[in-house]
Protein backbone atom coordinates (compact mmCIF):
# COMPACT_ATOMS: atom_id res chain seq x y z
CA UNK A 1 0.00 0.00 0.00
CA UNK A 2 1.60 2.94 -0.72
CA UNK A 3 2.05 6.39 0.99
CA UNK A 4 -0.98 8.20 -1.13
CA UNK A 5 -3.57 5.53 -0.53
CA UNK A 6 -2.50 5.45 3.68
CA UNK A 7 -2.90 9.56 3.38
CA UNK A 8 -6.17 9.16 1.61
CA UNK A 9 -7.67 6.59 3.76
CA UNK A 10 -6.19 8.32 6.95
CA UNK A 11 -8.26 11.94 5.41
CA UNK A 12 -11.48 9.28 4.92
CA UNK A 13 -11.45 8.38 8.41
CA UNK A 14 -10.74 11.59 10.09
CA UNK A 15 -13.84 13.22 7.60
CA UNK A 16 -15.49 10.05 8.76
CA UNK A 17 -15.17 10.81 12.39
CA UNK A 18 -14.24 14.87 12.66
CA UNK A 19 -16.74 15.33 15.74
CA UNK A 20 -15.12 12.64 17.68
CA UNK A 21 -11.36 13.45 16.53
CA UNK A 22 -12.84 17.41 17.46
CA UNK A 23 -14.22 16.86 20.94
CA UNK A 24 -10.94 14.37 21.74
CA UNK A 25 -8.44 17.17 20.68
CA UNK A 26 -10.57 19.77 23.10
CA UNK A 27 -10.19 17.36 25.97
CA UNK A 28 -7.19 16.29 25.65
CA UNK A 29 -6.24 20.07 25.68
CA UNK A 30 -8.50 20.18 28.78
CA UNK A 31 -6.27 17.35 30.11
CA UNK A 32 -3.32 18.32 30.02
CA UNK A 33 -4.31 21.93 31.26
CA UNK A 34 -5.80 20.31 34.18
CA UNK A 35 -2.25 18.54 35.20
CA UNK A 36 -0.67 21.32 34.69
CA UNK A 37 -2.11 23.65 37.26
CA UNK A 38 -1.37 21.68 40.38
CA UNK A 39 2.63 22.03 39.92
CA UNK A 40 1.76 25.80 40.29
CA UNK A 41 -0.67 25.89 42.77
CA UNK A 42 0.05 22.88 45.36
CA UNK A 43 3.79 23.79 46.13
CA UNK A 44 3.07 27.68 46.29
CA UNK A 45 -0.19 26.71 48.49
CA UNK A 46 1.76 24.08 50.96
CA UNK A 47 4.57 26.88 51.40
CA UNK A 48 2.72 30.27 52.39
CA UNK A 49 -0.05 28.40 54.10
CA UNK A 50 1.28 25.31 55.92
CA UNK A 51 0.99 21.86 55.65
CA UNK A 52 -1.46 21.99 58.93
CA UNK A 53 -3.78 24.90 56.85
CA UNK A 54 -3.56 23.27 53.66
CA UNK A 55 -4.73 20.13 54.95
CA UNK A 56 -7.70 21.81 56.78
CA UNK A 57 -8.52 23.18 53.46
CA UNK A 58 -8.33 20.09 51.89
CA UNK A 59 -10.77 18.23 54.68
CA UNK A 60 -13.18 20.88 54.42
CA UNK A 61 -13.11 20.34 50.60
CA UNK A 62 -13.53 16.74 51.25
CA UNK A 63 -16.64 16.88 53.44
CA UNK A 64 -18.69 19.28 51.52
CA UNK A 65 -18.38 16.46 48.72
CA UNK A 66 -20.44 14.84 50.00
CA UNK A 67 -23.11 17.60 49.77
CA UNK A 68 -22.32 18.33 46.27
CA UNK A 69 -22.71 14.93 44.98
CA UNK A 70 -26.40 15.26 46.97
CA UNK A 71 -27.05 18.94 44.85
CA UNK A 72 -25.98 17.00 42.01
CA UNK A 73 -27.98 14.21 42.63
CA UNK A 74 -28.27 11.97 39.83
CA UNK A 75 -28.89 14.16 37.02
CA UNK A 76 -26.23 14.70 35.11
CA UNK A 77 -26.05 10.84 33.12
CA UNK A 78 -29.69 10.66 31.98
CA UNK A 79 -29.49 14.69 31.36
CA UNK A 80 -26.92 13.64 28.27
CA UNK A 81 -29.15 11.70 27.31
CA UNK A 82 -32.10 13.60 26.89
CA UNK A 83 -29.97 15.75 25.33
CA UNK A 84 -28.57 13.71 22.87
CA UNK A 85 -32.06 12.45 21.50
CA UNK A 86 -33.75 16.34 21.64
CA UNK A 87 -31.04 17.93 20.54
CA UNK A 88 -33.41 19.14 17.24
CA UNK A 89 -36.19 20.54 19.38
CA UNK A 90 -35.11 23.64 21.43
CA UNK A 91 -38.53 23.57 23.18
CA UNK A 92 -37.66 20.03 24.99
CA UNK A 93 -33.80 20.98 25.62
CA UNK A 94 -35.31 24.03 27.39
CA UNK A 95 -37.58 22.16 29.33
CA UNK A 96 -34.67 19.91 30.51
CA UNK A 97 -32.37 22.66 31.42
CA UNK A 98 -35.09 23.99 33.52
CA UNK A 99 -35.74 21.04 35.03
CA UNK A 100 -32.56 20.57 36.22
CA UNK A 101 -31.49 23.74 37.29
CA UNK A 102 -34.95 24.28 39.41
CA UNK A 103 -33.99 21.17 40.91
CA UNK A 104 -30.34 21.36 41.80
CA UNK A 105 -31.15 25.36 43.29
CA UNK A 106 -33.54 23.88 45.72
CA UNK A 107 -31.42 21.32 47.06
CA UNK A 108 -28.73 23.78 47.05
CA UNK A 109 -30.42 25.91 49.69
CA UNK A 110 -31.51 22.26 51.41
CA UNK A 111 -28.02 21.73 51.54
CA UNK A 112 -27.36 25.12 52.99
CA UNK A 113 -29.35 25.32 55.57
CA UNK A 114 -28.37 21.11 56.81
CA UNK A 115 -25.05 22.44 56.96
CA UNK A 116 -25.70 25.77 58.83
CA UNK A 117 -26.92 23.31 61.08
CA UNK A 118 -24.15 21.29 61.23
CA UNK A 119 -21.66 24.01 61.92
CA UNK A 120 -23.33 25.41 64.80
CA UNK A 121 -24.18 22.43 66.50
CA UNK A 122 -21.31 20.56 65.95
CA UNK A 123 -17.64 21.38 67.62
CA UNK A 124 -15.36 20.04 65.44
CA UNK A 125 -16.61 21.58 62.76
CA UNK A 126 -18.41 25.18 64.65
CA UNK A 127 -14.75 25.47 65.11
CA UNK A 128 -14.14 26.49 61.31
CA UNK A 129 -17.46 27.15 60.30
CA UNK A 130 -16.78 30.26 58.02
CA UNK A 131 -14.70 27.66 55.78
CA UNK A 132 -17.68 25.19 55.92
CA UNK A 133 -19.99 27.97 54.68
CA UNK A 134 -17.72 29.23 51.98
CA UNK A 135 -16.66 25.98 50.33
CA UNK A 136 -20.24 24.80 50.33
CA UNK A 137 -20.51 27.41 47.22
CA UNK A 138 -18.84 25.11 44.71
CA UNK A 139 -21.93 23.58 44.91
CA UNK A 140 -22.67 26.33 42.22
CA UNK A 141 -20.45 25.25 39.49
CA UNK A 142 -22.73 21.90 38.97
CA UNK A 143 -25.68 24.51 38.45
CA UNK A 144 -24.11 27.36 36.84
CA UNK A 145 -22.11 25.09 34.27
CA UNK A 146 -23.89 22.02 32.92
CA UNK A 147 -21.14 19.83 31.77
CA UNK A 148 -23.94 17.47 30.49
CA UNK A 149 -25.92 20.11 28.10
CA UNK A 150 -22.55 20.20 26.49
CA UNK A 151 -21.70 16.85 25.97
CA UNK A 152 -24.83 15.78 25.15
CA UNK A 153 -24.79 18.28 22.03
CA UNK A 154 -21.47 16.82 21.55
CA UNK A 155 -19.99 20.12 22.35
CA UNK A 156 -16.84 19.63 24.05
CA UNK A 157 -15.08 22.41 22.86
CA UNK A 158 -17.10 24.26 25.15
CA UNK A 159 -16.54 22.42 28.20
CA UNK A 160 -12.43 23.31 27.38
CA UNK A 161 -13.52 27.05 27.06
CA UNK A 162 -15.48 27.22 30.15
CA UNK A 163 -13.51 25.24 32.57
CA UNK A 164 -9.79 26.80 31.55
CA UNK A 165 -11.17 30.43 32.27
CA UNK A 166 -13.14 29.14 35.79
CA UNK A 167 -9.34 27.19 37.00
CA UNK A 168 -7.93 30.53 35.34
CA UNK A 169 -9.29 32.75 37.15
CA UNK A 170 -8.79 30.79 40.14
CA UNK A 171 -5.19 30.19 39.57
CA UNK A 172 -4.34 33.85 38.77
CA UNK A 173 -6.00 35.08 42.27
CA UNK A 174 -4.22 32.43 44.40
CA UNK A 175 -1.10 34.41 43.67
CA UNK A 176 -2.41 37.53 43.95
CA UNK A 177 -4.63 37.43 47.51
CA UNK A 178 -2.88 34.04 49.49
CA UNK A 179 0.10 35.04 51.29
CA UNK A 180 0.03 33.22 54.58
CA UNK A 181 -1.66 30.98 56.67
CA UNK A 182 -4.19 33.78 57.61
CA UNK A 183 -5.88 33.56 54.12
CA UNK A 184 -7.12 30.33 54.11
CA UNK A 185 -10.77 31.48 54.06
CA UNK A 186 -9.75 33.16 51.08
CA UNK A 187 -9.16 29.83 48.95
CA UNK A 188 -12.89 28.58 48.88
CA UNK A 189 -13.50 32.33 48.24
CA UNK A 190 -11.26 32.32 44.82
CA UNK A 191 -12.52 28.85 43.93
CA UNK A 192 -16.19 30.04 44.10
CA UNK A 193 -15.03 33.48 42.22
CA UNK A 194 -13.44 30.98 39.84
CA UNK A 195 -16.59 28.96 39.50
CA UNK A 196 -19.12 32.04 38.94
CA UNK A 197 -16.57 33.19 36.06
CA UNK A 198 -16.94 30.02 34.52
CA UNK A 199 -20.40 29.66 35.47
CA UNK A 200 -21.23 33.26 33.56
CA UNK A 201 -19.61 32.31 30.68
CA UNK A 202 -21.38 29.00 30.59
CA UNK A 203 -24.45 30.89 30.88
CA UNK A 204 -24.52 33.18 28.23
CA UNK A 205 -23.39 30.14 26.13
CA UNK A 206 -26.54 28.33 26.74
CA UNK A 207 -29.21 31.07 26.92
CA UNK A 208 -27.18 33.52 23.92
CA UNK A 209 -25.68 31.01 21.68
CA UNK A 210 -28.27 28.15 21.81
CA UNK A 211 -31.50 30.46 22.75
CA UNK A 212 -32.44 28.30 25.63
CA UNK A 213 -35.45 29.93 28.05
CA UNK A 214 -36.90 28.97 31.08
CA UNK A 215 -39.97 27.98 31.62
CA UNK A 216 -41.70 26.46 34.19
CA UNK A 217 -42.02 22.80 34.85
CA UNK A 218 -44.59 21.33 36.69
CA UNK A 219 -44.56 18.63 39.59
CA UNK A 220 -44.91 15.65 37.65
CA UNK A 221 -42.15 16.86 35.47
CA UNK A 222 -40.47 17.52 38.05
CA UNK A 223 -40.85 14.05 39.70
CA UNK A 224 -40.10 11.96 36.54
CA UNK A 225 -36.28 13.47 36.44
CA UNK A 226 -36.02 13.15 40.12
CA UNK A 227 -37.22 9.54 39.56
CA UNK A 228 -34.34 9.16 36.60
CA UNK A 229 -32.01 10.14 38.56
CA UNK A 230 -31.87 8.04 41.19
CA UNK A 231 -30.39 5.14 40.57
CA UNK A 232 -27.24 7.15 39.35
CA UNK A 233 -27.68 9.07 42.63
CA UNK A 234 -27.10 5.55 44.51
CA UNK A 235 -23.97 4.55 42.73
CA UNK A 236 -22.45 7.74 42.93
CA UNK A 237 -22.93 7.43 46.83
CA UNK A 238 -20.98 5.09 46.72
CA UNK A 239 -17.82 6.08 44.89
CA UNK A 240 -17.80 8.84 47.16
CA UNK A 241 -17.76 7.36 50.11
CA UNK A 242 -14.70 5.45 48.32
CA UNK A 243 -12.75 8.55 47.23
CA UNK A 244 -13.37 10.62 50.19
CA UNK A 245 -13.66 8.69 53.41
CA UNK A 246 -10.06 8.11 53.24
CA UNK A 247 -9.65 11.76 53.86
CA UNK A 248 -12.21 12.23 56.75
CA UNK A 249 -10.61 9.49 58.66
CA UNK A 250 -7.13 10.85 58.10
CA UNK A 251 -7.78 14.10 59.19
CA UNK A 252 -10.02 12.80 61.96
CA UNK A 253 -7.93 10.29 63.46
CA UNK A 254 -4.26 11.31 61.96
CA UNK A 255 -4.51 15.95 61.83
CA UNK A 256 -4.57 17.74 59.15
CA UNK A 257 -1.32 17.84 58.36
CA UNK A 258 -1.44 13.96 57.16
CA UNK A 259 -4.41 15.01 55.51
CA UNK A 260 -2.34 17.62 53.18
CA UNK A 261 0.79 14.73 52.78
Amino acid sequence: MGRREISRRLRDMVDRHKTLFYNFSFLSVLQLFNLGLPFLTYPYLIRVMGVSTYGLVVFARAFIEFFIMVIDFGFNVPSVRHISIHRHDPKKISEIVSAILYLKLSIFVLCYLVLCLLVFFVPQLGEHKALYLLTLLLGFDGILYPIWFFQGLEKMQFITYVEIISKLTFTILIFVFIRGSDDYLWYPILQAIGTFAGGLVSCYLIFGKFNIRLQLITTSTLQQYIKEGYTFFLSKVAATIQERTNTLMIGAVLGNSEVAY
